[in-house]
């Protein structure tokens, strides 16, 4: 039996349950009627627009409606809005948000939340990340999952911001986030970053962040019997380098860019309340894990090793640290004073964080 060609994003998606990988995108066209289809039609179903112009919205004789629309699925374009295309695509579906700040657990989250619910990662959009094949057999996957759940699960290093300005996120759904001493995150990205580069295989691809650490860095690649007087150096060339210790990350995460393109903890506050978020830490992570998710784990998905410690820095270079952190250290510094008053794993920032000063 065939089916009409999709005229939404949901027809599009749900043209996966056919999907076979060994095939590829051929495979849910099969038994797609595409009679009557038109350029606008594809482009709506594929990217969730029209046509940017009247050329392109008219077919000419030798449009080929089936070739518009693999070209569209394998287009830049769709995959960089394939987060929002299909949480828009189920609007019914309650949308679990986790912003995911750097060296704050986060890998550790999305492992142990992942497998329970229908999930996509801020990774599929990115195309140095996610191959085409990878895209296309995970959009399956989900697509086939969400009709028996009635939750979405999405994260990645995703920014609050981005959320928002998107309209992602809405009145009922949930969102959360864990954060960490600014500190610790510093530290913990230094070490991040040596440990990546001491386990890059040589004969493998370079990860597209690897690589640009490499050219940030301007080494070839760091070698595996690297002195531990030359590791130490090139970390605090890492702790230095703004591009791959950027200051007030958390803020980052959390805030919009001013005029001046900085971030402050007031506009983090305001984002955090705004959207109601639910802030665990660090120290707390386990407990909320447990009593949150019902989830019992000690694993620490994506840990470092510990190259760099606070104890091994001299004077001046935890000075530097205070310097790149302070707007981070007075959102963290808030939300440890209304974990500390609640004594939960957890809190709501609507309810602890809004004060007449934010």
């Amino acid at each position: 039996m065939m089916i009409p060609s999709p005229d939404n994003p949901r027809a599009l998606f749900e043209l996966f349950l056919a999907f076979d990988s060994k095939i590829g995108l051929p495979s849910i066209l099969q038994n797609v009627s595409f009679r009557g289809s038109d350029p606008r039609q594809i482009f709506y179903a594929v990217l969730g627009r029209l046509p940017e112009s009247a050329m392109l919205s008219a077919p000419r004789r030798d449009y080929d409606p089936s070739k518009h629309l693999l070209n569209a699925l394998n287009s830049a374009e769709f995959q960089k809005g394939v987060l929002r295309l299909f949480c828009n695509a189920f609007p019914e579906k309650r949308r679990k948000v986790f912003i995911h700040i750097p060296k704050s657990a986060g890998s550790d989250l999305a492992a142990n939340l992942s497998p329970r619910f229908p999930s996509l990662s801020w990774n599929l959009m990115e195309e140095g990340w996610t191959s085409k094949e990878v895209l296309f057999s995970r959009i399956a996957a989900v697509v086939r999952e969400i009709r028996f759940s009635s939750d979405l699960f999405f994260h990645g290093h995703m920014e609050l911001p981005w959320v928002l300005h998107h309209r992602l996120l809405r009145y009922g759904d949930e969102i959360f986030t864990i954060v960490r001493d600014p500190v610790a995150m510093a530290i913990s990205q230094v070490n991040y970053i040596l440990t990546r580069l001491l386990n890059s295989n040589p004969s493998a691809a370079v990860p597209p962040d690897v690589a640009r650490w490499l050219r940030v860095l301007q080494i070839p690649r760091l070698e595996q019997d690297i002195s531990q007087a030359a590791l130490l150096e090139l970390a605090i060339r890492v702790l230095h380098h703004p591009t791959l210790v950027p200051p007030n990350r958390l803020c980052q995460a959390l805030a919009p860019r001013g005029e001046d393109g900085q971030v402050s903890a007031q506009m983090a506050l305001q984002r955090l309340i705004i959207a109601n978020v639910e802030i665990t830490d660090t120290q707390r992570y386990q407990r909320w894990l447990r009593e949150r998710w019902h989830i019992e784990s000690r694993s620490r998905h994506n840990a470092s090793r510990p190259i760099l410690s606070r104890e091994m820095l001299a004077a001046e270079h935890l000075e530097y640290i205070d310097s790149i952190i302070a707007e981070d250290r007075k959102v963290y510094d808030r939300i440890q004073t209304a974990l500390a008053v609640s004594d939960a794993p957890s809190i709501m920032a609507a309810d602890k964080l809004a004060t007449q000063d934010v």
